[in-house]
């Protein structure tokens, strides 16, 4: 009783703490960055790992609706009114957390000591100043008190039913309908809120005037609330830890620490060294790449071009997170869609160190069907996507102009082009790009622990191509980084076709590829990319069961390999880079790119 107790004390601890901060208009910038962070870890770092890890990875969906559709819901119906329905759902999914939080309570409360007595209020104080910061603004004063009391009825009811309520919330639906608000979150969080009804109070225009030009004069102030929740998360992991000596595994607030975060670590340091690579090399392609260049590449007809873009790109070890800075790069310089397209899709794909490591791990046979099928879908993506592109998006007189002006401009010093180049790869790359592969790198951490177990349950089906094949499009996997996840997918009994329909679409496309394909050439490029992608993976990948269904497999799975000190300097320069991205922007800013990236 007396954890549930200091828990409801925590939440009222919230509403002061932000009176404080409201003083000053600076300090409420900080703290509405704090907020960002923490409410947004509370969705997907609590709430949506929870669901994955008890109904599957199609959870992921329900999430996507609660996010996107208030988006759309807005620009049919009164901007403002759909907000307040995604923050009625929001509080929803809340009180839903408070149930189970009051019913791991009950079992914590029997031994409870100081340390986890103060967890469990630096815990729930970001909560209440969650309910207040998202209630406030949109109901008044009353209603944000009312939601509170709310909040903390749901912690004494779960508290009372105890391990009863927590083997009835385990219903399939429940666990989508957690994920749909938890979405819904995520819409409140990222949303404009200058928009937002503050005429209760002054100040209130002080809370969110990120879309103000105030903002303009206090960036900084955002970005370092960002970077104190961040600190703040990471400790109150590590005290929770020490608190429940090494984690509660029931509790759900643990599933996202464990599953999460090791297999970001894990992505990471395998992009680091190819990410900053090119972004290397996409920044000084801008300075120093000659013009006879693009034109060499533009010679042609559009499968021509299309062959010299597979043909630059497919012994390139980068991976898809990391082509893109290039890609934007070459489509900045004027190389012709289908080139830019060919490059885009065929170096992912497979580069030398991937031909390397798949012929000990998937045999020569599976090898080699894989570098014919990286050539075979490179080369139709870039022939239909390319002809798409070209037709809808000509050159301007702009373009022009600007391509003119530049070729005329006077020479610069090699100092100034080295100045010049790593600006535009490490500072204004990193603005556009960053944002995109740190969301593509998170979703695929969030997928990659529950495919795992649950991809036998599909192994065999006469769909199985075509769900590999989906899989692979949203996730994040470098082409070295598929071959030991494909390799235990052979052992376990998946078929050759599906295995290589994940082996193509997996590094080739994935949530950044999208998204950046659809900030430079529209929403119905980056449909047809994935498309024609996934179609041309399915078809090959069908063709090798129905005539190679008997191809040697591996014998057994493959661990993680161990990363050298190449990958954590590369990582480490990295999160400099990236870090000082966020920070002078805002993570508000910086996810709006992805969520809505041509809002600037």
């Amino acid at each position: 009783m007396a954890l549930l107790s200091i828990s409801i004390l925590a939440l009222a601890v919230g509403p002061l703490v932000f009176q404080v901060f409201a003083l000053s208009r600076k300090w409420l910038r900080l703290l509405d960055g704090f907020l960002f962070v923490a409410v947004g870890w509370i969705a997907c770092g609590e709430i949506l790992p929870g669901a994955m890890e008890r109904a599957g990875p199609l959870v992921l969906l329900s999430m996507m609706m609660g996010l996107v559709l208030p988006f759309l819901a807005e620009r049919l119906f009164h901007h403002q009114k759909v907000h307040r329905a995604a923050a009625l759902a929001a509080m929803a999914g809340l009180f839903l957390h408070a149930l189970t939080d009051g019913a791991w309570l009950a079992h914590a409360d029997q031994g409870f000591g100081v340390h986890l007595a103060a967890g469990v209020l630096i815990h729930r104080i970001p909560m209440g100043l969650a309910i207040w910061w998202i209630v406030r603004p949109n109901f008044g004063v009353s209603a944000a008190l009312w939601m509170l009391g709310t909040i903390a009825c749901g912690s004494v009811l779960g508290f009372s039913l105890g391990q009863n309520l927590e083997q009835g919330f385990t219903s399939f639906w429940l666990e989508h309908f957690q994920s749909l608000v938890a979405g819904s979150l995520l819409h409140v969080m990222i949303h404009p809120s200058g928009s937002h009804d503050h005429s209760h109070e002054s100040h209130h225009s002080d809370h969110h005037d990120h879309c103000c030009p105030s903002q303009a004069h206090q960036p900084w102030y955002e970005g370092a609330g960002n970077i104190l929740a961040v600190i703040f998360l990471l400790s109150l992991g590590h005290w929770q830890n020490f608190a429940f000596n090494g984690g509660h595994s029931d509790h759900g607030h643990d599933h996202g620490s464990i599953d999460i975060w090791p297999a970001f670590l894990e992505l990471a340091l395998d992009t680091a060294p190819a990410l900053l690579l090119a972004y290397a090399i996409g920044g000084f392609a801008t300075i120093f790449l000659k013009d006879s260049y693009m034109n060499w590449l533009g010679q042609g007809r559009t499968w021509q071009q299309s062959l010299k873009g597979i043909l630059i790109g497919l012994p390139l070890p980068i991976c898809s997170c990391g082509v893109v800075p290039l890609y934007q790069t070459l489509i900045k310089k004027g190389a012709p869609p289908s080139a830019a397209i060919a490059f885009l899709i065929a170096t992912p794909e497979l580069g030398i160190d991937a031909i390397l490591i798949s012929i000990p791990l998937l045999d020569v046979p599976m090898t080699l069907l894989r570098l014919l099928g990286a050539l075979v879908v490179a080369f139709a993506v870039a022939i239909i996507v390319g002809t798409l592109i070209a037709r809808e998006q000509k050159p301007t007189k702009d373009d022009q102009v600007k391509v003119t002006s530049s070729s005329s401009s006077k020479p610069k010093s090699w100092q100034e082009n080295m100045r010049a180049g790593l600006k535009e790869g490490f500072v204004d790359l990193v603005d556009h790009t960053g944002p995109w592969i740190l969301f593509g790198l998170f979703l695929a951490s969030a997928i990659g622990p529950v495919l795992n177990t649950h991809y036998q349950d599909i192994a065999g089906q006469p769909w199985e191509v075509l769900i590999f094949a989906l899989l692979g499009l949203p996730i994040y996997v470098c082409a070295s980084g598929a071959t030991p996840l494909v390799a235990v997918f052979l052992a376990n009994g998946v078929s050759p076709g599906a295995a290589l329909a994940f082996l193509l679409t997996g590094p080739a496309t994935n949530i950044t590829t999208y998204g950046v394909v659809a900030k430079l050439h529209g929403r119905r490029a980056a449909v047809a990319l994935g498309a024609c992608a996934a179609l041309a993976s399915m078809v090959l990948g069908y063709v090798v069961n129905a005539y190679l269904g008997d191809i040697s497999r591996p014998s057994q799975g493959v661990e993680s390999h161990e990363h050298g000190w190449l990958s954590y300097g590369s990582l480490a320069i990295l999160a400099v880079v990236f870090g000082i991205s966020a920070f002078k922007q805002g993570a508000r800013s910086y996810l709006r790119e992805v969520f809505i990236p041509h809002h600037h």
